[in-house]
């Protein structure tokens, strides 16, 4: 009777029901009253838990309960004074089963027409009353909508006498209740409306009434203006119909009108936007309109200010979709209706309403510069928020430089250097929009002058605090720097070149006297790396022109002088943690330019290791060394210098260096010792590795600690042997007849893998993290690895059958992939491989019959089964199609291709796709793969049609539709009971509707793509239009035969 369905939890109960459409059933999803409460469960028409009680029991009671009996539940649920003793959990379940009976819309009703119920009790009985109109007005009779919406008339007409004082919010509710109603019903109740709401706001009407009048208008424009909704075009037209006297009574409370009335106009202007209160239709046709929304950006009260900006950036959002170039038609989101793209009048005019909104901001300059005086933040935020939308919808005006589009840019400037963060990044996307905008058409003024001041702005911006300073907000700090601040600084670069590089050179200088602190070197190596990909391509570039090669020249001098500082350990940059993580990222960012930096390099790796030792830059540092690796591992092949770094290695790691770090660092030793010459190769691989198989032995001791302890250790461990096999084999070249010393490393400790496997195997992470040593060996020993394939299949297969991980399906998956059919068969391990298979495929069928229901371990254990069996039919089909299982795997994909967690059902589509190709060809192995095939085919076609036919398996439909043809294709046809028994399956699992002739019509198309040129284009299309009445749920026994 109840489940759980993961919709996101509310933060307040509100009454209101949601469909969460868990397995394509309805059903309410009810919510605890406590602010942040989770979600506790979904009624399907009985009580749950202790309320247990008889079905039918339970219907009588809920249809003979009072309005009193509601009233008071209504007040238990949300924890009211005086309420009745009922949990809130109990009388939320009670209310949800309540709230789907045709009663409740009575109770509802009466509840809010009472005066003597409280506003809680009527605010959540209007909030039902709104759901259930959103939610079924359309499945109720004529005669309920008719009582409903005239009882919510009656309300309305109530509150415009002042008979009744409703709470601001039930207000809403109330009010969102009737335009919902309206809209839903359409026709000529929705006209009515419109004209009844325009109505309220007579000549003698009370500004109570006016408002109401615009509350009534935004109500209708928020239901169904802005989503989607059936009854938009009426919507649209029955406002148009009116719209002369809106924008009239718009113009005279914008001329002068209390706060609250002005307010409400403008949420009222703002919702209809769609209904073409449009910024060029107010600049061509009211005028005054647009003017007062402007002015009002003057307003001394917050609210109007904030109505007023609302309504602009609205305003402006629509102007700059149609000004931008290739504007898609109006009212489509792709372009795709087949209306007309805006016309150039429509452009003109947005194009002058845009400008009206250029000298309305620039009028409230000085109220701007007066808030920056004096930290009004609310005031900087919304003009700087407006003139960021006047970029996005004018940028070219605003790159062509004259006089107000520098005044807007002058805002824009000052904004990027306020005190307040959240202002500091509105005006951050802009400037690499403007930078992108060709250097010819934008004045000489908005170019260098203008990035060497934004420059300087945004480096100002990213400098952390100084000694008594007030600390900055690190999780806002970082977005704000590595987002926003480092696109804009690269855009800096991209301007300004060596004149950039000069601007940073002068800071660090300030830094290295002692004036700027560390603050000042860390920002200087911040946008350094910020800018390292322009810098990259201008080092890289060949251009004999003088001015560049100086410009290069400097450019380079720049990054020498900072490498000279890492390198000698100047105090500057070690002078705190932050300091040393932003020197770190530096290099890595520049590692191949650190790399030919001669005797500085030692330097500069000397700095890296040691700043394994700082936990704020240990990460970084680890990743920097593996990257200086590899480009000059060659230099540190001595003795000495590879045991200094492998001891500070050791000593970072008793400092707290471990996980993907440590895992890095490995790597650039393992690099080192791959650049040494090939018969040390072996030896220094092993004492690199020493420590970390010292600590893998020790976690076979039970007395070392609880097993979890141990296994979360060897995880780590594993993963530092594995970069070790990863990257220590890379360019050795063997001797002939040597091993290579990734194998040799890897057959020395084959012995330890095989015990950790036996005693700590069971845990994934460790299963995990010995699959993940088997595959960096792969990589590690490219050619030579099929000398210890027999080896790691062995163990990963053992600690399949063990334990039924898929990782280890994986590392099978990758020997085949890698080395191939031939490959394996010379390595002698077809016998085994194939053995191996058919041992994984029973064990999987019975992990799946002992588990019906599926737990996430089966899913993946299967999804890991169909990617192994894909591989082999790619990879060795000769291995895979020997065997007696295929039959029984294509039985289980068949099981499994509508199975709900979608990424099994694909894997299994998929597998039986490449199979099918397989059978088409006219080789060796397509007769083979065709008997196969054909013995299953009773089963896989029903089993993807009944895929296809349902709307709930979408994110399957590709795949299931090429596996269909290909499955067809290669069996040339398929009988006629097989066509019966695929419809007859599909037919309950099709929901009329759900699907339209476009959307199921692709399905078809996708499938028969690489076809469709040679079909005469009636009959395909015919084609399309029966596949897509399958879908749709349609009689269609035809529909496959003329598919194949």
């Amino acid at each position: 009777a109840a489940s759980t369905c993961g919709t996101a939890p509310t933060r307040t109960h509100c009454g209101q029901t949601s469909r969460c459409g868990r397995r394509g059933r309805e059903h309410v999803c009810v919510f605890e009253a406590r602010p942040g409460a989770r979600l506790r469960s979904c009624v399907r028409g009985r009580r749950v838990g202790p309320m247990a009680a008889p079905a039918v029991e339970r219907a009588e009671a809920l249809a003979a309960a009072s309005v009193d009996d509601v009233a008071g539940v209504i007040a238990a649920s949300m924890g009211l004074p005086g309420a009745p003793p009922m949990p809130q959990h109990e009388a939320n379940v009670w209310l949800s089963e309540f709230s789907r009976l045709e009663r409740a819309w009575e109770v509802a009703l009466t509840l809010v027409a009472t005066p003597e119920v409280v506003a809680e009790v009527q605010f959540f009985a209007a909030n039902m009353l709104l759901s259930k109109v959103r939610v079924s007005w359309q499945a109720s009779s004529d005669e309920v909508r008719a009582m409903v919406y005239g009882a919510l008339m009656e309300r309305l007409q109530v509150v415009v006498a002042g008979d009744v004082a409703y709470t601001d919010a039930v207000l809403k509710r109330i009010v969102l209740a009737i335009a919902s109603a309206a809209a839903m019903s359409g026709g000529e109740t929705l006209a009515t409306f419109v004209a009844q709401s325009l109505g309220l706001a007579s000549e003698s009407a009370s500004a109570a009434s006016v408002r109401l009048c615009f509350d009534l208008v935004e109500a209708l424009a928020h239901e169904t203006l802005n989503r989607p909704h059936v009854h938009k075009s009426h919507t649209v037209a029955a406002l148009g119909e009116h719209m002369v006297s809106l924008l009239g009574l718009a113009e005279g409370v914008l001329a002068g009108a209390t706060d609250a009335l002005v307010v409400a106009c403008c949420k009222c202007l703002e919702a209809c936007v769609p209904a073409g209160v449009t910024l060029g239709n107010l600049q061509r046709h009211r005028p005054s309109v647009l003017a007062g929304v402007l002015a009002c950006l003057g307003a001394d009260s917050a609210d109007v200010f904030n109505a007023a900006v609302d309504v602009v950036l609205t305003l402006l959002g629509d102007a700059a979709a149609v000004l931008a170039p290739g504007a898609a038609p109006r009212g489509s989101e792709d372009g795709s209706s087949g209306e007309e793209a805006p016309s150039g009048v429509e452009v003109e005019e947005a194009s002058a309403g845009v400008a009206a909104v250029v000298d309305g901001l620039l009028a409230q300059r000085p109220r701007f510069d007066a808030a920056v005086a004096s930290s009004n933040a609310e005031l900087c935020r919304g003009l700087c928020r407006i003139a960021v939308a006047i970029g996005e919808a004018a940028l070219e005006a605003l790159a062509a430089g004259d006089e107000r589009a520098t005044g807007v840019i002058d805002i824009l400037l000052e904004c990027t250097q306020h005190e307040s963060m959240d202002i500091r990044m509105l005006p951050l996307d802009f400037w690499p929009r403007l930078g992108r905008v060709d250097v010819s058409a934008r004045a000489e003024h908005l170019q260098n002058p203008l990035f060497r001041s934004v420059l300087e702005r945004v480096l100002r911006a990213c400098v952390y605090p100084g000694e008594g300073e007030e600390e900055v907000d690190e999780e806002d700090f970082m977005p704000f720097r590595e987002r926003q601040a480092a696109e804009c600084l690269e855009v800096c670069f991209s301007e300004l070149g060596a004149e950039c590089t000069q601007y940073l050179s002068g800071v660090l200088e300030h830094a290295e006297t002692g004036d700027g602190g560390w603050q000042a070197a860390e920002v200087v190596l911040f946008a350094a790396r910020c800018c390292k990909l322009p810098i990259r391509s201008m080092l890289r570039t060949a251009n004999p022109d003088e001015g560049f090669v100086a410009a290069q020249r400097e450019v380079a001098a720049f990054l020498r002088r900072l490498f000279d500082l890492i390198g000698s350990k100047a105090p500057v940059v070690c002078a705190h943690p932050k300091v040393i993580a932003a020197a770190v990222r530096c290099v890595a960012s520049f590692a191949a330019l650190v790399a030919k930096q001669g005797d500085a390099v030692d330097g500069v790796v000397g700095y890296v290791a040691s700043a394994l030792m700082v936990p704020d830059a240990r990460k970084f540092a680890a990743e920097a060394f593996r990257t200086i690796c590899v480009h000059c591992a060659a230099r540190f092949c001595s003795d000495d210098a590879l045991r200094e770094l492998a001891e500070t290695g050791e000593a970072a790691v008793g400092a707290g260096l471990t996980g993907s770090p440590r895992e890095s660092y490995m790597g650039g030793l393992a690099q080192i010792v791959a650049a040494s010459p090939p018969e040390l190769v072996f030896g220094r691989l092993s004492r690199v590795v020493a420590a970390t198989m010292e600590r893998l032995v020790g976690c076979l001791d039970e007395a070392a600690g609880p097993a979890q302890t141990r296994a979360a250790v060897a995880c780590v461990e594993l993963g530092v042997l594995g970069a070790a096999l990863r990257f220590g084999g890379g360019g050795v070249e063997v001797p002939a007849g040597a091993a290579h010393p990734v194998v040799a490393l890897l057959e020395s400790v084959f012995e330890t893998l095989e015990a950790v496997a036996g005693a700590l195997g069971r845990d994934r992470a460790v299963a995990d993290a010995l699959s993940e040593v088997a595959r960096n060996t792969l990589q590690g020993a490219r050619d030579y690895g099929q000398a210890v394939l027999p080896q790691l299949c062995s163990l990963a297969l053992g600690l399949f059958d063990a334990h039924g991980h898929r990782s280890c399906l994986d590392v099978i998956g990758e020997v085949v992939e890698s080395y191939g059919e031939v490959a394996v068969a010379d390595a002698g391990l077809g016998g085994s491989l194939s053995s191996s298979f058919a041992a994984v495929c029973a064990r999987c069928i019975a992990i799946a019959e002992a588990d019906p229901q599926g737990v996430r371990g089966v899913y993946e254990v299967l999804g890991g089964l169909f990617t192994l069996a894909r591989q082999f039919v790619m990879y060795a089909p000769t291995l895979l199609l020997a065997l007696p299982e295929v039959e029984a795997l294509l039985q289980l994909a068949a099981a499994c291709a509508d199975h709900e967690d979608r990424q099994q059902a694909v894997a299994a589509l998929h597998f039986v796709r490449h199979l099918a190709l397989l059978a088409s060809k006219a080789d060796e192995t397509s007769a083979a793969a065709l008997a196969h095939l054909g013995g299953a085919s009773a089963a896989l076609v029903p089993a993807v049609v009944c895929v296809l036919a349902d709307p709930r398996m979408a994110q399957v439909h590709t795949p299931a539709a090429n596996a269909l043809y290909a499955v067809v294709g290669a069996l040339g046809g398929v009988d006629e009971a097989t066509i019966g028994a695929a419809f007859d399956a599909a037919a309950p699992r099709a929901k009329p509707g759900a699907l339209t002739d476009a959307v199921a019509g692709a399905f078809a198309r996708a499938a028969l793509s690489a076809d469709a040129a040679g079909h005469d284009e009636g009959a395909f299309t015919a084609i399309c239009s029966d596949f897509a009445a399958l879908c749709r749920g349609g009689e269609g026994r035809g529909v496959l035969a003329a598919y194949a």
